[in-house]
């Protein structure tokens, strides 16, 4: 625990909506279009790599006009970007946010920058039944170009299924003895949890077909724990298995309730959280109901959101991060 007591770090997993997912220019086997998976005790879960996430919230934040040095350079026959400037944390926020390693440079030497944010797997919420759905690709004739020589029949994998994802800042990365400076740095991490918000392309998949990756159900833990303390990976199949141990402790007090921030569907499908959600919505324009809440148990201490945005938008105001959108 750390000595003062302050609450300096994020924890965060985020789950989904369920829809078909596939990968139509990724990894191949002959003609087929594979996921890519991990084995669980109860079966092989598909999943999208950590860059895959990551790469695509450095996009939006280029796109949100975010001062960005890197950049993918799509034309190119292999995986391909380019950097405006050397490396410069203080400058770019993707620099800052998404870390750097420039092994030479015109003075030969080393230099790196650690990830502001941790990202780890999204992985389904069921195993992979092995689905797979059939695709011709048309011949080019009297074009400029040529692909190749025929038409082709392309098998797709295809899930059906919904992801769940962690993520983790620590706030002490974004201090700094120049206030200006730590400004920046904090509106910078504040435009980056609304990202998360509203997480889309993941894995360059769209051109085909589209699966968000913005929460419908959020957990967000503010604390002054170095470890998260709850399963990142909690979300069930069975909505009413969703998060069970976590509610559990919040319920019996092994967790702070006032540490988490949690909204969206998980809040809105468990009749408990959806009254409290209520109840606490009420409090902030009631005094006299708030001070009921305080009383309360752990759970009616957590804040509780009947969206992912206002969670986020709560958590970034309870960070002391920059306010405005």
């Amino acid at each position: 625990m750390n000595n003062q007591e302050e609450r300096n770090n994020v924890f965060g997993t985020v789950l989904t909506d369920a829809l078909p997912a596939s990968n139509y220019r990724g990894d191949t086997e002959d003609n087929r279009s594979v996921l890519q998976t991990l084995k669980y005790a109860d079966g092989e879960h598909t999943v999208f790599s950590a860059e895959s996430i990551r790469n695509r919230l450095r996009e939006m934040l280029r796109e949100d006009g975010l001062k960005s040095n890197r950049s993918r350079l799509k034309s190119q026959r292999e995986l391909t970007v380019h950097y405006d400037e050397f490396p410069n944390a203080r400058e770019f926020a993707d620099d800052k946010l998404f870390g750097f390693l420039a092994l030479s440079n015109k003075e030969g030497k080393e230099f790196q920058g650690e990830s502001a944010l941790r990202v780890n797997y999204a992985v389904s919420i069921e195993p992979f039944s092995q689905r797979s759905t059939m695709h011709q690709s048309p011949v080019i004739k009297d074009s400029p170009f040529k692909n190749a020589g025929s038409s082709g029949i392309i098998y797709r994998e295809v899930h059906v299924t919904a992801y769940q994802y962690p993520f983790g800042l620590n706030l002490n990365d974004f201090r700094d003895d120049k206030p200006e400076q730590e400004k920046k740095w904090k509106k910078w991490a504040a435009h980056l949890l609304r990202a998360i918000g509203e997480l889309n392309g993941v894995a360059g998949n769209h051109a085909r077909t589209m699966f968000p990756f913005g929460p419908v159900s959020i957990i967000l833990r503010l604390t002054a724990r170095r470890t998260p303390d709850f399963d990142l990976y909690g979300f069930k199949l069975k909505p009413e298995d969703s998060q069970r141990e976590l509610l559990d402790s919040l319920r019996n007090g092994e967790l702070k309730g006032e540490d988490f921030y949690i909204g969206g569907r998980i809040v809105k499908d468990n009749e408990e959280l959806k009254a409290l959600a209520h109840q606490q919505e009420e409090a902030r324009k009631n005094t006299d109901k708030r001070a009921g809440l305080e009383e309360g148990t752990g759970l009616s201490k957590a804040n509780l959101f009947n969206s992912a945005t206002d969670a986020i938008n709560a958590l970034i105001k309870g960070a002391g991060l920059e306010t405005e959108a």
